[in-house]
């Protein structure tokens, strides 16, 4: 067979062909009441999504003029858009998750010989009218495509996440049409986008035609300005005719035209033809997403653009918004989505948003390439700054037989024959995005080392808008030093990822600091356990701009149904090379709901914050533009998981960056532990994405109160212990009968599985031997003469030094016993990842009561969102469904506890200085040795975990080496507890 002269995607200087300059994003409309509204109502807008025809080639070059001409008879569909690899029913190449290797040899611009293809074509038919250009615009595309329209090569273009568009004028006749793309799985572009995601390939965003006037607006520019105090500003709009008609800085040519300016409450602005001045204007912030919006009439046209009002700066090495300092929340956010890819719908775009705002988040960086421009709208409309990121990253060049090379790191980006194909990337970006209101920063890529091509990336901005600022985080200090060059002109805030607090603090301490300090990935959204040390240690300093959590998405193919999902990640696909958990460290599912730690980050994000010292009571607005007048506060006293009394305080004449005192007197003490001052922050008035009694945050404080200690023992009234309660001479406590042949078997527990974040502590647990721990008796159990049963246990695993001794007393209480056990931990031995009881119950014994924080999972380090009270739960609904199973389910300074069967029978556990309660359908090992959540297996029991205290979920660890244990156990009828 012929080879064919499919070559484009070969050549790093082809990378478009036959394609229009990028422009801003804009629909046009066919009437000035349509304009603004979901493109869809557009008259001119036609959509070219839905059922296409599809042929998967495993070799590009066999595709041939015949296998087009032949395309009618193919029976596959695919639905645009979606990505290939999604669709199991094509027999594609599987989907391939890789964090930073490349999929294929890497040798730019080679690619491999043999590159799989897909072939798309689909029918249509339109009514062709005289004087109107056809503009085909491709939103996405992976990696890139040929594209005939009725057979004759139109164009080719690359670039995934950015917007390509073809005038498809010439191409098209009045009535039926076929268009036809040729989609390879790799083009030389693909050295630029070594992301961190499943590879995939195919449409993944919308195509559609536009009809356009013939002497129309091609691209639409605004410019800004205020006056020193913000009380004045000047919008100058520029209007550029289509390519062939002007140079690209000229103003569109002399059309019936019209430029009209309305106020965020609908009120027309006077103009003088395309400049407004506007006085006391409503400036846009994530607090106060004021929008305004430009209307332009040219022809039969009619185009809207949301304008939102601000300037960002830095001075003085701060970075300020409207001329305030302000601090950016944020996570990093990709397109996924289990079922379609890359392609996220518009719908799930808007949930993303309502979540973000109801998360507290005020920022999003778009890691790392252009969102579809939909998700920049609503990011406006709702009030989200971003960070908006150039499709570019080159992270597998600094790998060289599994060392690390800084210097070839940047070399795509330091080799002029890839200038212009970075350089085209980031004109992409700038030129579609750059009117968006939501916009912060523009950032050059991600994790590409730093190279000249960086360097000319953040001049074409400036040429474009001299007040633009860049971010690019390899341009830092750290990695200039490393290769002996000086990068400090290209990124205007100093950017690191997961730098330590230390290195963070020092640098804004440094005399010498001239730009911001900006996290643009911290943390790990597997835990987000340390979110707050981060923002307690560098909060207080200006110069801290604040940062993005890594991330916001688990990454996960959906292998089952949207009603039943089974996800699949990492290796699951068999492909090489593949990386495994790094695709599941997102703080909301791979459908996009909030993951227990998604309440972390929304505590300490929180803008209206609580201290208390004594009592005095100190309620702090952290917002940068609104005060409180929307905020009600309610601090409440809560003893035993109940609320005692109530006040309303007055926070509404708290300014942004204020703070107020109140004094708290009335707190009632009792012998109780349990007992707390909380204060809950809501909202009095709906939003366009919460309702009236929106909860922003709370905060609650624990009362010391007495106790009762392990040296308080009650010898006073000491019978037998219940007939009920088995003991052993060598293991204490180890059966509870529950009634009717029913059974609680208890053992002492020490293990946890671990974080999707922390799996690296197996190793070190599997060489502690944690795993093969059991107790050896070293003191018989026996009993004295007022009932009280003592006795020692020596833990320990085989062919390693014992692990610790337990000294043990159960002490008869009403109902049951009260368990001491004094524990001595060897102290070479590293962190235990817990320990307690395991209570292993029959199926039906799976209601629980619980009086501690809740109502969602919480442990030491991440429970600030996770209020006192008494709650109800299962044990099904109290696990939460990881993809990959994971601990789950813990719940801090529980006091009491019951789990019942439904004819009320059951435990009753309590301890005076709370312990950790935990209810689930599996053991730790269930979860530890199952690789999916639809893994997992019945196992017709119900397990009780209650542990000694403070276990992270950042480390997992008891570090105590000497500690005491209390815990009282009960039985319970339907009468009792």
């Amino acid at each position: 067979m012929k080879k064919n002269n499919l070559n484009y995607h070969r050549l790093p200087d082809a990378h478009h062909v036959g394609t229009l300059p990028p422009r801003t994003y804009f629909i046009p409309f066919g009437s000035p009441e349509d304009a603004g509204k979901s493109r869809e109502l557009s008259t001119r807008f036609i959509s070219l999504d839905g059922e296409w025809r599809f042929t998967y080639l495993n070799d590009i070059d066999n595709l041939t003029i015949s296998t087009l001409n032949t395309q009618n008879s193919k029976l596959n569909t695919i639905t645009v858009p979606c990505c290939w690899q999604m669709c199991p029913e094509l027999d594609t190449d599987p989907p391939q998750y890789i964090n930073q290797d490349y999929p294929f040899p890497v040798d730019p611009p080679y690619l491999p010989d043999e590159i799989p293809c897909g072939l798309y074509e689909r029918g249509f038919d339109i009514a062709l009218h005289r004087g109107k250009r056809y503009i085909l615009t491709f939103e996405g595309v992976a990696p890139a495509a040929y594209v005939w329209i009725n057979g004759r090569f139109a164009a080719f273009f690359s670039v995934s996440h950015s917007t390509n568009e073809i005038d498809a004028t010439a191409f098209l006749q009045h009535g039926e049409n076929t268009i036809t793309a040729a989609v390879p799985k790799y083009c030389v572009g693909s050295y630029m986008e070594d992301q961190d995601f499943f590879r995939l390939s195919g449409i993944f965003r919308s195509v559609y035609i536009t009809e356009r006037d013939e002497d129309g607006v091609y691209d639409i520019e605004i410019k800004q300005s205020f006056s020193q105090d913000f009380s004045e500003a000047e919008l100058t709009v520029g209007l550029i005719g289509f390519p062939e008609q002007a140079p690209a800085d000229a103003q569109c040519p002399p059309l019936q035209q019209k430029t009209q300016l309305f106020a965020p409450d609908g009120t027309e602005i006077p103009g003088e033809g395309l400049r407004f001045l506007i006085n006391a204007p409503l400036l846009w912030s994530a607090e106060t997403p004021y929008l305004y919006r430009l209307l332009i009439h040219c022809g039969a046209e009619y185009v809207s653009l949301d304008v939102g009002l601000k300037r960002a700066e830095i001075k003085d090495g701060v970075f300020l918004l409207n001329g305030k300092k302000i601090k950016l929340r944020g996570v990093n956010r990709h397109d996924t989505d289990p079922d379609t890819g890359f392609y996220v719908a518009p719908e799930q775009m808007e949930r993303d948003v309502i979540l973000l705002k109801q998360g507290n988040v005020n920022t999003v960086r778009t890691s790392h390439y252009p969102n579809d421009p939909r998700f920049l709208e609503l990011c406006g409309r709702y009030g989200i700054m971003l960070v908006d990121e150039c499709d570019l990253e080159t992270h597998g060049m600094g790998y060289n037989f599994g060392d690390w090379k800084w210097d070839y790191w940047a070399h795509l980006c330091d080799d002029k024959t890839y200038l212009d194909m970075c350089l085209d990337r980031v004109k992409r970006l700038y030129e579609r995005d750059k009117c968006a209101a939501s916009v912060i920063m523009f950032s050059l890529g991600n994790e590409s080392g730093c190279g000249e091509s960086h360097r000319a990336m953040a001049d074409y901005i400036r040429s474009r808008d001299k007040n633009a600022i860049i971010h690019y985080e390899n341009a830092h200090l750290e990695y200039a030093a490393r290769v002996g060059r000086d990068f400090a002109d290209i990124s205007d805030v100093e950017s690191r990822m997961y730098a330590s607090v230390e290195y963070a603090e020092n640098y804004l301490k440094a005399p010498e600091r001239k730009k911001p300090f900006f996290y643009c990935e911290y943390l790990d959204g597997s835990s987000v356990g340390d979110i707050h040390r981060h923002w307690n240690a560098l909060g207080k300093y200006d110069g801290f701009a604040g940062g993005c959590i890594w991330q916001w998405r688990n990454h996960a193919v959906n292998a089952g149904t949207k009603e039943k999902p089974e996800y699949l990640y990492g290796r699951d696909f068999g492909v090489y090379p593949a990386d495994e958990l790094g695709c599941l460290n997102g703080i909301t599912t791979p459908a996009g709901g909030p993951m227990p730690h998604f309440y972390e980050m929304k505590a300490c994000y929180c803008p209206y914050r609580a201290e208390l010292d004594g009592d005095k009571l100190t309620v702090s607005n952290n917002n940068f533009f609104t005060g409180m007048s929307n905020v009600k506060a309610v601090l409440e006293y809560i003893r035993d998981g109940e609320t005692v009394s109530s006040e309303e305080l007055d926070v509404s004449d708290i300014p942004p960056g204020g703070e107020k005192v109140f004094s708290v007197t009335e707190i009632c003490r009792s012998q109780s532990s349990n007992e707390y001052i909380v204060i809950r922050f809501t909202s009095r008035s709906a939003a366009s994405w919460c309702d009236a009694g929106f909860g922003f945050g709370a905060f609650a404080f624990r009362i010391p109160g007495p106790g009762i200690r392990a040296e308080q023992q009650l010898h006073t009234q000491l019978s037998a212990l219940h007939s009920d309660f088995s003991f052993s001479e060598k293991r204490g406590l180890t059966e509870i009968a529950l009634g009717q042949d029913k059974t609680a078997r208890v053992s002492i527990n020490i293990m946890r599985p671990a974080t999707h974040g922390t799996n690296g502590l197996y190793d070190e647990w599997e060489r502690a031997r944690f795993p093969y721990v059991s107790p050896r008796n070293i003191r018989p159990f026996t009993s004295d003469g007022d009932g009280c049963i003592s006795g020692a246990l020596r833990l320990a695993a085989p062919g390693i030094n014992p692990l610790a001794d337990l000294q043990t007393d159960y002490i008869p209480v009403d109902g049951g016993c009260r368990m001491i056990c004094r524990a001595r931990i060897d102290p070479t031995a590293p962190p235990l990842p817990r320990f307690g009881l395991l209570f292993e119950l029959p199926e039906e014994y799976a209601d629980a009561e619980y009086t501690g924080r809740g109502p969602f999972e919480c442990y030491p380090d991440r429970q600030a969102l996770a209020m006192p009270g008494r709650y109800r739960t299962a044990a099904k609904d109290n696990y939460f469904h990881f993809v990959r199973p994971q601990e789950t389910g813990a719940h801090t300074e529980t006091f009491r506890a019951s789990v019942t069967a439904p004819d009320g029978s059951g435990l009753g556990l309590s301890a005076p200085d709370g312990f950790i309660f935990n209810i689930l359908p599996y053991r730790p090992e269930d979860i530890i040795n199952s690789r999916h959540d639809f893994d997992l297996p019945e196992t017709g029991k119900t397990y009780v975990y209650a542990d000694f205290s403070p276990a992270p979920v950042n480390n997992l660890s008891v570090g105590e080496k000497e500690f005491t244990f209390t815990l009282d156990i009960r039985l319970l009828d339907k009468n009792t507890f």
